[in-house]
């Protein structure tokens, strides 16, 4: 899962700091009540930005991230045209080689604030989260990403690559990095996807064992606590989105995938017990798909 930055005030990758007042002026705002650091991402930087009438997001890319942004901007506008909840964009520009958004700021909370505080609800979230993918599986790639294949994003092993390959089917429009932090909930209403830096195009059985592998291998052993929400919020993920896009199949080679994704994501985080951890993992999935 994405975890805040180690200084939210300093740009994501770098020790540059960012100045969020001077990059709202930038887009055009210049009359702002509070600017409050919320949890970013690996590749953004986000703020809460309160105007006397209204509330926006505020979110800041690495230098030199126009296509990244750009991307974000095309994505998020076909999936709401779809009709699903994403941030509508009120202003998109550049402040110092900075791309920035300035997005609604969607109503709830995050879906792992919700289902630790009440733990009851996270099946009926993960429920209404399979639901959400499954729609939003329905939306053909944009032309800003239908050439950014899922299959292009990491090295795996050729015969893995071959096995995908010939059990891929059509190309849908993935997120590939829905999880319960990039999900806002209000009620049992999904009222927002977040965070689609990773959309791609591609078979959407690989975006559902891409949420599968950061439940079961992302979350730090540490938060013992945490872990039969998270497993409650996985099976109602699976049975929300079977109900609405029918059974799966062939899924041991799209988690084998995933799994390999698991140690591209967090190569630098890795102690050497999660790693032999998460290849075990990928290791069993590949069996079961008879990948050798």
């Amino acid at each position: 899962m994405s975890k805040p930055d180690d200084s939210i005030t300093k740009e994501v990758g770098t020790s540059s700091p960012i100045d969020p007042g001077a990059i709202l002026a930038a887009l055009g705002v210049t009359r702002a009540e509070t600017i409050t650091p919320v949890l970013g991402g690996q590749d953004a930087a986000l703020f809460r930005v309160e105007l006397e009438v209204d509330t926006f997001a505020l979110r800041v890319f690495r230098p030199g991230d126009e296509a990244a942004s750009a991307r974000e901007v095309t994505v998020m506008r076909a999936v709401g045209e779809a009709g699903i909840a994403v941030p509508k964009v009120h202003a998109a520009g550049v402040w110092q080689r900075r791309p920035a958004l300035l997005l609604e700021w969607r109503p709830g909370r995050t879906i792992a604030e919700a289902a630790i505080a009440e733990p009851e609800r996270a099946e009926p979230l993960g429920v209404a989260a399979g639901r959400v993918l499954a729609r939003l599986h329905a939306v053909e790639p944009p032309d800003a990403i239908s050439d950014r294949s899922w299959l292009d994003w990491f090295a795996i092993p050729d015969a893995l690559g071959r096995a995908l390959v010939a059990a891929a089917g059509p190309a849908r429009l993935l997120h590939l990095d829905y999880h319960p932090l990039n999900l806002l909930a209000d009620g049992d209403d999904i009222t927002a996807v977040l965070d689609w830096a990773n959309a791609r195009s591609g078979d959407p059985r690989a975006d559902l064992a891409r949420s599968i592998a950061i439940l079961r291998l992302g979350v730090d052993e540490a938060l013992v606590d945490v872990g039969p929400v998270v497993s409650a919020f996985e099976r109602g993920l699976i049975d929300g989105y079977v109900e609405s896009a029918g059974p799966l199949v062939e899924m041991p080679v799209f988690l084998a995938w995933a799994g390999h994704g698991m140690l591209h994501d967090l190569a630098q985080r890795l102690t050497p017990e999660k790693r032999a951890r998460i290849l075990a993992w990928t290791a069993e999935r590949e069996r079961e798909a008879g990948v050798t």
